[in-house]
């Protein structure tokens, strides 16, 4: 069988993608001939797989050869009938086949209506022959569930629903009477949830079309089909009490179609719309989660079409609503944990997800009053269970909080003043995260939400400690500057318990909200501040730092926060504070702690995250003014140094910090030196592999362009030789980036008036522009540097010299393709000062034709 399978599937698939690709008709008939034979053999196995994946190929080669074929094979299907069971079976799967294909069949006419005109003429007979297999009490299961599935496939074709309410008795009543039957349920509830969320394909072909904006509440189909799912309030009651689950949610599952699909009659207050209402609300009180959840998305559908007056005629069903979830949503009487009670976690979890949206529609229809009136009442009596279930609530509609709403005020003390749990703390850090805005207009409420934060980050949950770090840079966002009185005591808390976190990324998000608290200080306090924080901090920051066992990576983090408080350079002045040692001071005894950290034995278990932030505090201490000259260079030379370890830094953080000192009057001689370190390094690496360090390159170079734009006079003159020479080399790698940060040096390097650069490009003159041609004609990137100034400005800049140094270059034998007649007169027009007005143009295309980019002709129309 699995051979079988595999083989149909397989032809199956073929069909749909490669049957216009025959093109004699013979072998197409040849095809379908087999493929007819081999699914009258399948059709009575009671292993249905063969069967299906056969006739789905069978109805993708007809539904691929057009309207007369598809017509004519219909035709010669129904005269083919007969009293035999086998002849049934084979008709009704082939059947369903086609129409299963028409999303591919439309786009094989052009008008959709083409094919409903073609397939409409068989509607009658197609009905009549499954209506009469499912009526038939002898009938098969394969044969029940063929029928069932013919007639849900033909169903978006169009069948009028009048269709399913005629005859004796009509097919509506044996859908119904089929639900139960564990063989075909699932085929007849796709079949009814097909007819109650899709409104237009009910109407008749005389009828206008109804639509859940065009229903017109007296129609009696719709309403005969409302009754039906409210006859089944019964068996849904008997099948809550047997624990049939499977059978409630087909029920529920229609109730909710019916209602979504004609979500407009749900909003006149019929007799009809508020009993399908109250038995919609009647599944949420299922003792299964999974099956409550079904009903949940229904209230929101409907909230969207309630409008201003028709919203406050439903909130008593809203009110009950609401109640119901969040008595729903509560952790049960006796929870310990989720290995002791019966509930499924992801059940309970994904219930109050969609409950989270519900009781956002419930908030639009009650408004905040009655809304916050229910959810003090259920703090009646206090246990933790309530004040979680108030938490959620509360949660749930915090983008909707006003700043002046009081009824927070008795919630939040109720949070604060009642028994602790562990759910209870992280359900209240996803309220507090949401209603941060409103706690900084209540502050009496801040110092027990940061303590309440501060002592659920070593948590031994996850999730706890994240809410717990998220709300915590919510909260000091928006109010940094209400806390300054308590921040020594706050970064002393973090201090302690931050080497409890275990995830990396909720550190960060600690010293994010520390960090929110500092940079939002007042600039005029921002210096005194900085010192009454760091003043015994630091100094104790230092002796934990030294201790071996410590985290280090909790160093630089909080080397963030003691960093955010340079960013003020005009007002952050060293002589503004009256200590022997200043905040300064001790952030770069800090600063060198940590790079001593990075260089010791430990240094193999760091990731490069201590010697960037090191950075980053001293590209803000340089800024202050706080370092200058060689005590400058010896800091950067550590940092260069550090570019050899196993685990380098990023070089992009290392050099930016130097840049930032270029331009000062007092650092050339600093700079100086800094540069011959760097150079060294990079010089290393690049010789032993310079493919494998683009990204150093890059970084490199970008500082180098930034120093000859800075401080040109400062870049020693034999550096500046090596530095020339790896642009050169870089010419030819393979990666982009590298690439166009050598050529943009290389550029300014030209252009630059210097006259030791002059002098040194008159040096090595010849070896520069062998260096540049022959990478037109093999870099990778040869089009890059085509297409740059390079060549125009060296013609341009050193055009003497270049008389002589070109024509060597151009014999060089990578341009050997080039004839030398070209090559002549080639070096004519570049030397040919008639032509200065389109001598720009000109070079670029000889570049060009240089890098194979263009042909040698084209440089001769000159």
């Amino acid at each position: 069988m699995d051979v079988r399978f595999f083989g149909a599937t397989a032809v199956c698939a073929k069909m749909r993608t490669d049957w216009d690709l025959i093109k004699d008709s013979n072998q197409k008939q040849e095809l379908l001939n087999g493929l007819l034979r081999f699914s009258k053999g399948e059709s009575t196995n009671p292993q249905q797989v063969v069967f299906t994946a056969l006739s789905s190929a069978l109805g993708a080669a007809i539904c691929r050869s057009g309207p007369a074929t598809l017509e004519q094979f219909i035709q010669q299907l129904l005269q083919q009938l007969d009293d035999r069971p086998e002849s049934r079976l084979f008709i009704l799967g082939v059947l369903a086949a086609i129409a299963e294909e028409k999303g591919r069949l439309t786009m094989q006419f052009k008008r959709e209506s083409e094919l409903k005109n073609i397939l409409q003429k068989y509607t009658n007979p197609i009905m009549s022959l499954a209506q009469s297999s499912i009526s038939n009490q002898t009938s098969s299961s394969i044969e029940l569930q063929r029928a069932w599935t013919c007639i849900l496939e033909w169903t978006d074709l169009g069948i009028p629903l009048n269709r399913f309410f005629t005859g004796t008795p009509p097919l509506i009543d044996f859908i119904f009477s089929s639900m139960h039957r564990d063989d075909v349920s699932d085929i007849v509830t796709d079949l009814m949830l097909t007819l109650a969320s899709k409104p237009t394909s009910f109407a008749s072909a005389k009828s206008a079309s109804l639509t859940s904006l065009s229903f017109r509440k007296d129609d009696t189909l719709i309403n005969n089909l409302i009754d039906r799912i409210l006859s089944m309030s019964e068996r849904y009651t008997r099948a809550v009490t047997d624990g049939d689950a499977n059978a409630c949610k087909r029920i529920l599952k229609l109730a909710v179609a019916i209602g979504e699909g004609h979500v407009t009659l749900m909003t006149q207050q019929t007799q009809r719309s508020m009993a399908l209402l109250e038995f919609i609300l009647k599944g949420l009180y299922h003792p299964s989660y999974e099956v409550a959840e079904l009903t949940l998305d229904f209230w929101g559908i409907l909230e969207g079409n309630l409008d201003g007056d028709a919203a406050p005629k439903f909130q008593n069903v809203y009110t009950t609503l609401q109640r119901t979830i969040l008595s729903k949503s509560a952790f049960p009487a006796n929870f310990t944990s989720w290995d002791d009670v019966e509930m499924d976690e992801d059940e309970f979890l994904s219930f109050r997800e969609h409950a989270s949206s519900t009781l956002h529609s419930c908030f639009n229809i009650l408004a905040a009053p009655i809304f916050f009136e229910q959810i003090i009442a259920i703090l009646q009596p206090t246990s933790w269970q309530s004040l979680e279930a108030v938490a959620f609530g509360v949660s749930c509609v915090s983008s909707k909080i006003r700043n002046d709403d009081s009824h927070l005020l008795s919630i939040f003390s109720a949070l604060f003043e009642g028994p602790y749990h562990p759910l209870v703390g992280k359900s209240m850090a996803i309220l507090i995260k949401g209603t941060a805005d409103w706690l900084h207009h209540h502050p009496e409420f801040l110092g027990k939400t940061i303590n309440l934060l501060l002592t659920q980050l070593p948590s031994k949950d996850d999730n706890t400690v994240f809410h717990s770090a998220e709300a915590l840079v919510r909260v000091c966002e928006t109010s940094g500057p209400l806390m300054v009185s308590g921040i020594e005591s706050i970064l002393s808390a973090c201090q302690q318990y931050l080497p409890h976190i275990k995830i990396v990324e909720d550190k960060q998000l600690v010293v994010t909200a520390l960090m929110n608290i500092v940079a939002s200080l007042p600039v005029e306090h921002l210096a005194g501040a900085i010192f009454k924080l760091n003043s015994p901090t630091l100094e104790s920051l230092k002796l934990w730092l030294q201790n071996p066992n410590s985290d280090l990576q909790l160093g630089p983090l909080l080397l963030k926060v003691l960093a955010a408080g340079l960013k003020f350079p005009k007002t952050f002045k060293t002589d503004s504070i009256t200590s022997p040692i200043t905040p300064v001071d001790q952030i770069w005894e800090i600063s060198q702690k940590i790079l001593q950290c990075s260089h010791s034995s430990q240094a193999s278990q760091m990731s490069h995250v201590p010697i960037q932030e090191t950075c980053d505090v001293l590209i803000n201490l340089i800024q202050v003014e706080k370092f200058v000259g060689n005590q400058l260079v010896n800091i950067l030379r550590e940092m260069v140094l550090s570019l050899n370890a196993t685990s380098s830094p990023d070089p992009l953080r290392v050099f930016r910090a130097a840049i930032v000192a270029f331009g000062k009057p007092d650092t050339a001689s600093a700079f100086s030196q800094f540069i011959g370190e760097a150079s060294t390094v990079v010089f290393e690496k690049a010789h032993q592999n310079l493919q494998h360090h683009g990204e150093l390159i890059d970084a490199f170079f970008g500082m180098m362009k930034e120093a000859l734009l800075r401080c040109p006079l400062a870049i020693p003159t034999s550096q500046f030789q090596n530095c020339i020479q790896l642009a050169l080399a870089c010419l030819t790698l393979p990666e982009i980036d590298p690439v166009k940060s050598a050529i943009g040096f290389l550029d300014m390097v030209i252009n630059m008036e210097n006259e030791n650069v002059k002098n040194l490009i008159q040096v090595h003159g010849q070896n520069f522009t062998n260096f540049i041609v022959i990478a037109f004609a093999t870099a990778t990137h040869a089009t890059a540097l085509a297409q740059s100034d390079i060549f125009f400005n060296l013609v341009t800049k050193y055009r003497n010299a270049m008389a002589g140094w070109l024509p060597i270059a151009m014999s060089d034998p990578t341009l050997n393709v080039l004839s030398s007649e070209w090559k002549q007169t080639a070096l004519t027009l570049i030397f040919s000062l008639s032509l200065k007005r389109r001598f720009k143009a000109m070079t670029k295309d000889f570049c060009q034709v240089c890098a194979g980019k263009e042909q040698p002709e084209v440089f001769l129309s000159y």
